[in-house]
């Protein structure tokens, strides 16, 4: 199966390494996630997965920092650098 690739402008950029830990880390378990274009439709189960709670905030804080896109209502799109 073929996944996204890290993009490494991304992850050494000064916005990305600013994010708290527990976004940096949700975003590389949502590249595992998503399919060559980068859609993701399992992201709270994802999260869930990672801290066993309800705690939405680096989802938020991926969102608000431009690395994941809203496509619909539980559909989301991780953005590949082209974006920024």
């Amino acid at each position: 199966m073929v996944r996204m690739e890290i993009n490494k402008n991304i992850v050494d950029s000064d916005k990305f390494i600013d994010m708290a830990s527990d976004a940096k880390i949700l975003y590389f378990y949502l590249l595992m996630e998503a399919d060559i274009q980068g859609i993701v439709t399992n992201v709270f189960a994802t999260a869930r997965k990672l801290w066993q709670i309800e705690d939405e905030d680096a989802i938020h804080q991926l969102i608000e920092n431009g690395y994941l896109i809203k496509v619909s209502d539980f559909v989301y799109r991780i953005a590949n650098g082209s974006e920024e």
